[in-house]
């Protein structure tokens, strides 16, 4: 590439003859230096911790103590910034998190965290973070194609080549690629609109009765299938390459809705009752999620752990620790009798201590976390609507705090 540059700014100076001499010089720009995704907190934590654990986030806390148990005797680290955690440490925290919280009430159990315990914020380049939310959805499916069922969902190809860039010296800000081997080079793979037009040979894993639901099933990464009866879990098995572009940002740019009614259970029911749209909406993203049958029931993480509903969350597994404790300070659409969509009014605190047991593809720096709501309808509620600022903290035990671990 800057081959290329420096031959086409040598054809222009040589077209521009005298014009050259009355060209400015520009200064470079100044690199704005980025800011760290997770530091240390001026806080202590019973100065941004507003809540007990539930009974059900132990259930997740005990699924990343069992991870981190795993990779106990491999050379691990997990890094917050300053410093780095092996595996062994990260179970160690845990474990010393999980003793203090089932045994001590509120008051006494931030006493301690203010003791034993490291916290730090994590927050996007506007010193603010964003939260949303994402569920599993319930679908009906079927094996073959029919006129009722004609959506597919493909596996992941044979011929699609992955490179995880950051293995390569010319590595930069892109983390990896996909793409498909024409004669000796590696080429971009098929945008959503060529795959929907036919551009696969695989044969899809089964079908369903809606091109947006599959098309939501992809965005959620993770889903239930009905098929003749029985429960049929399907998850991530790769995507194509292509960029991931937001529907709800085209729609609203493109003013095809008003913008105050935009979020998944209007974008739904839009789409479906306008087809030719629809078709137009989704191919502006051109990425494409392929999906597998997992093995076991339940809905998993990119860790291997299964999901707990409003325990686990997703955030950005490059740059933050995986399995890792957090608590979170947002808004979540207030349930109101009879009312599938509420307004943006509507809203009360989700304030609770969280596992990080996730990532996503629009998951992508400092402050950002994707709730996992669960399955179901009532999971699509708050999943659907949740969009908000907010607070995101991470804690870990200090190191010299661990040896108050009985094994």
């Amino acid at each position: 590439m800057k081959i290329q540059i420096a031959v086409i700014s040598a054809i222009v100076l040589i077209f521009a003859g005298c014009a050259v001499k009355d060209e400015k010089i520009v200064p470079p720009k100044k690199e704005i230096a980025k800011k760290p995704v997770l530091q240390k907190s001026t806080k202590k934590p019973s100065e941004a911790i507003t809540a007990a654990p539930t009974p059900e986030f132990f259930r997740a806390l005990d699924l990343s103590v069992g991870y981190y148990d795993r990779l106990s005797k491999k050379n691990t680290l997990f890094n917050y910034g300053d410093q780095n955690y092996t595996a062994a440490q990260m179970r160690d925290s845990l474990l010393l998190f999980k003793k203090y919280a089932a045994s001590m009430d509120k008051e006494a159990l931030l006493a301690k965290l203010d003791q034993d315990f490291l916290l730090y914020e994590s927050k996007n380049e506007k010193d603010s973070a964003l939260l949303t939310g994402y569920y599993a959805p319930v679908l009906k499916g079927s094996l073959t194609k029919s006129d009722e069922f004609y959506a597919p969902l493909y596996p992941y190809p044979q011929d699609l080549i992955t490179a995880d860039l950051k293995r390569f010296p010319t590595s930069n800000s892109v983390r990896d690629i996909a793409g498909k081997i024409e004669g000796k080079s590696l080429v971009p793979y098929y945008t959503r609109e060529e795959i929907d037009n036919g551009a696969l040979k695989e044969k899809p894993l089964l079908y369903l009765s809606s091109k947006v639901d599959a098309f939501l099933l992809e965005v959620q990464g993770s889903g239930i299938i009905e098929v003749d009866g029985v429960k049929r879990y399907v998850g991530y098995a790769g995507k194509n390459g292509h960029p991931y572009t937001s529907i709800g940002k085209v729609i609203a740019d493109e003013k095809l809705m008003n913008s105050d009614k935009v979020n998944m259970q209007t974008m739904k029911e839009f789409l479906e009752e306008n087809p030719k749209i629809r078709d137009y909406v989704l191919n502006k993203n051109k990425s494409y999620v392929f999906f597998k049958f997992n093995e076991k029931e339940g809905i998993f993480g990119n860790i291997g752990l299964s999901l707990t509903a409003k325990e686990s969350v997703a955030m950005d597994n490059e740059l933050l620790p995986k399995g890792a404790l957090a608590f979170i300070k947002t808004v979540v659409p207030k349930k109101i009798e009879g009312q599938k969509v509420v307004a943006r009014t509507e809203r009360e605190p989700f304030e609770k201590f969280v596992m990080v047991q996730d990532t996503g593809g629009a998951i992508r720096g400092g402050g950002r976390v994707d709730i996992y709501f669960g399955e179901g309808d009532e999971a699509l509620f708050y999943a659907g609507q949740t969009a908000s600022k907010g607070e995101v903290y991470l804690l870990v035990a200090k190191k010299e705090s661990l040896n108050h671990i009985t094994k």
